[in-house]
């Protein structure tokens, strides 16, 4: 077979380096949640089946150990007042506090109860659109602490924890308000407790992460099969101590890990076929790193994290080839150490964060971003007749680039084959707005992009949100 002349290689190997140009997202002014007046241990986000976006906190008002859940409603103007939804007792987060949506709307509350003898039990509850439910207890083995929520979508309500005298990770699940358990989810590979974590992908399957930072011990997964059984297999990761994980919506598996000699923050992800992307330093300068950082995934698949440093809230957005340089949130004085949130809430498109402007005693705020309303700054390599389509999903417009220069005639079709869209240019960047022929938005749903040039067509699927 003849080998291909200069000029025909050519096609094969030039490329472009196109520029995306970067567009800061704006923040909103930081809101009062919650005037605290003492020891605030954790806050989280949740929405409830109505939609209502929801701040659950912790705080210790008389002394330390004697505290009180307490829950703020946005009602899309300001944050509401404070209620009281569970206390007069020792409702401690140091065992462990979460809160997660379950697929019929309930918005769970799981936190550890140290007043009673022997291994704290820890306690379930929800909220149903009207009214807080009665408690559930969870009874550990040995010692349990750790403990976290997942919801899948059949419906289940998954708690993970450690065993503090048998180095396991187990879980209990709770289907229809009754909860079963514990099952064993895996045996730790190190010596020490395995911070673990849980996370569900876009199939269902239910992962769970566990790395201390400890010396040698490295960061570990496993998971379940479709039918919820854990496999026991560990997939073993990078060195370091687990902050977080979450799964982002092609179902590659992200986790948040610290670097203990470096003193920064590391992000890692498990594609869909096993195997682990390089690590990427996220933490760009040094200063005092407090060990809060926590991740979250847009409806467009942007992956977000936020830490705090040096009294400042940063974050930085994974726009699917490269992050963004690291920015600011919210100046000084703003903390976290490990107790704030990140969560995006798909009823309003925002990413929020809660902070608090103290710690150990602060009061707590809460800021959000449009995460449509920036675009990040790339370098992305295309091939002559290779496309990039960015943002996909989109929800407004999309920018559609190409290195070839020919005419071009682009169509665009339904997921029934009409033609909805047609555009002849000479451009190499294509802006579609998210409109037919006859200036009319678009339903959401999936779309076909076909490019004709003399070179042949090439074709691409649009996700309109």
């Amino acid at each position: 077979m003849p080998l291909p002349n200069k000029e025909e290689n050519m096609k094969f190997i030039l490329i472009l380096l196109i520029p995306i140009v970067i567009f800061g997202f704006e923040w909103a002014p930081p809101q009062l949640v919650a005037d605290v007046g003492g020891h605030c241990h954790h806050c989280r986000f949740g929405l409830d089946c109505f939609d209502s976006l929801w701040c659950i906190f912790i705080v210790s008002v008389s002394a330390p150990g004697f505290d009180t859940i307490k829950a703020s409603c946005y009602t899309d103007v300001q944050w509401s007042e404070p209620i009281s939804i569970y206390g007069g007792i020792q409702a401690n987060a140091l065992g462990g506090f979460d809160v997660t949506s379950a697929q019929d709307g309930k918005l769970w509350v799981l936190t550890c109860e140290e007043n009673l003898p022997g291994s704290p039990p820890h306690i379930t509850f929800y909220y149903d659109g009207s009214a807080w439910s009665d408690t559930f207890i969870i009874p550990p083995p040995g010692g349990a602490t750790n403990w976290h929520l997942a919801a899948d979508s059949s419906g289940k309500v998954w708690a993970t924890f450690d065993d503090c005298e048998d180095p396991r990770i187990w879980c209990d699940v709770c289907e229809d308000t009754i909860w079963s358990g514990p099952y064993v989810v895996c045996d730790y590979p190190g010596g020490n407790l395995p911070n673990s974590r849980i996370t569900v992908d876009p199939n269902g399957i239910r992962w769970v992460c566990g790395g201390t930072g400890a010396q040698g011990e490295q960061i570990f997964l496993t998971y379940s099969d479709s039918t919820g059984v854990w496999t026991g297999n560990l997939i073993m990761g990078p060195d370091g101590g687990l902050r977080d994980i979450i799964s982002d919506n092609e179902g590659n598996i992200w986790i948040a890990f610290f670097n203990e000699a470096e003193r920064r923050i590391y992000t890692t992800y498990l594609d869909t076929n096993l195997q682990w992307s390089i690590s990427y330093q996220i933490t760009q300068s040094s200063g005092e790193f407090q060990g809060f950082s926590k991740m979250a995934v847009d409806g467009e698949n942007k992956v977000w994290i936020v830490y705090d440093k040096d009294s400042t809230f940063y974050y930085r957005v994974w726009d699917g080839f490269e992050w963004s340089p690291e920015e600011t949130i919210v100046a000084p004085p703003a903390s976290a150490a490990y107790h704030g949130d990140v969560f995006y809430d798909s009823v309003r498109n925002r990413i929020w964060i809660l902070y608090l402007d103290g710690y150990p005693i602060g009061d707590i705020y809460a800021t959000w971003t449009d995460p449509s309303s920036g675009i990040i700054e790339s370098e992305v390599k295309l091939g002559k007749n290779e496309l990039l389509i960015f943002p996909n999903p989109a929800r407004n417009c999309v920018a559609i680039h190409t290195q070839n220069k020919q005419p071009k005639n682009i169509q665009i079709f339904d997921c029934l084959g009409c033609l909805i869209k047609s555009i002849t240019t000479t451009e190499t960047e294509i802006i579609w707005d998210c409109k037919n022929n006859f200036g009319m938005r678009v339903e959401s749903g999936v779309y076909f992009l076909n490019i004709k040039t003399v070179d042949g067509t090439t074709s691409k699927k649009i996700i309109v949100l």
